[in-house]
């Protein structure tokens, strides 16, 4: 054989390699897992990420959602802040106190925060068993009442309503239990009351209201103050339609949520993200469980900055604030 065929067989022999590497499957690739903190089993928050995981799963197939439970959204600002999750729910209060350094026990600024959108207001409902004396505040003292896990958003949120009514939190405040065991506990007279977070109709407060208790305003000069003093909290009222129970309207306060991520995820993947919030794949309406929190026309109105990614799905629709 002489040399100058040499180089033509050699090709020869890559093209059949290549020809067997082809008829080789491909391994599969793996979908990239997205961390969804929420918040307490069967809380206000649960189902909402519940939804959110199953909108990412439709919409974005190669994205692996997981849907994890916390404490409550000031657990969820610190497990983001230290990159144990990607996204994550909180209220406004708390994203910004968080963001600027001022939650109770923090050190530093969780700078590490992003937002991806604004969402509804979600308002305290202050429930009483249907024998409770209770009628306001003010009733409360020397009683017992459960307001959410130590360093949770209701739990900050109550902590201030009660010091606004001369209240002590720590002489009221009972162990924090799974919130059927403490709906059970309020029907039973057990507890004198309980304040729990939610947007109506919200499941727990349903279950307080066909058991006979009651669901009182919060209102009053103090609570004037506070709202002042608070910002991000506002007066905000529950339908009398909200709930069969109710006969009236019923004056109360709230804050919004807010879903957050970390800056440091890519740009493109926090796009996709906050489209696949608002916008379900080929026409199909979007959760309820979620749809009820979101309003696109304020969802880039959050207390702390975008990130790009979400920055940049808003000014495509012209919805910047």
């Amino acid at each position: 054989m002489s040399p100058a065929r040499r180089p033509c067989l050699f090709g020869v022999c890559l093209i059949a390699a290549g020809l067997m590497a082809c008829s080789e499957p491909l391994p599969p690739s793996v979908p990239r897992a997205i961390r969804i903190t929420t918040g307490p089993p069967a809380g206000a928050l649960s189902a909402a990420g519940e939804a959110l995981a199953s909108a990412y799963r439709a919409a974005l197939p190669d994205l692996a959602p997981e849907v994890l439970t916390s404490l409550g959204t000031v657990e969820n600002v610190g497990v983001l802040e230290h990159g144990q999750v990607d996204v994550g729910f909180s209220f406004a209060n708390v994203a910004y106190a968080a963001f600027v350094g001022q939650l109770p026990g923090q050190a530093a600024p969780f700078s590490r925060l992003r937002a991806i959108a604004l969402l509804q207001r979600s308002p305290v409902n202050f429930l009483v068993g249907p024998r409770s004396v209770v009628r306001t505040i003010e009733d409360l003292r020397g009683r017992k009442a459960s307001f959410g896990y130590p360093g949770s958003g209701t739990n900050l949120t109550v902590e201030l309503l009660l010091r606004a009514f001369g209240l002590d939190p720590n002489a009221l405040a009972t162990p924090t239990l799974p919130l059927d065991e403490e709906i059970a506990g309020l029907l039973a007279g057990r507890l004198d009351a309980l304040f729990v977070p939610g947007t109506a109709p919200s499941s727990p407060v349903q279950a307080a209201l066909a058991g006979g208790g009651r669901l009182l305003p919060l209102q009053g000069t103090p609570i004037d103050q506070m709202l002042r003093q608070y910002p991000f909290y506002s007066a905000m009222v529950i339908p009398a339609d909200a709930y069969r129970e109710l006969s009236i309207p019923v004056v109360t306060i709230g804050v919004n949520a807010v879903l957050l991520c970390r800056v440091d995820l890519a740009d493109d993947l926090v796009y996709r993200l906050t489209k696949a919030l608002y916008e379900a794949p080929d026409g199909a309406a979007v959760d309820p469980a979620l749809a009820q929190w979101l309003d696109a026309s304020v969802g880039a109105a959050t207390p702390i900055p975008l990130h790009p990614g979400a920055a940049r799905y808003y000014r495509e629709r012209e919805l910047s604030p």
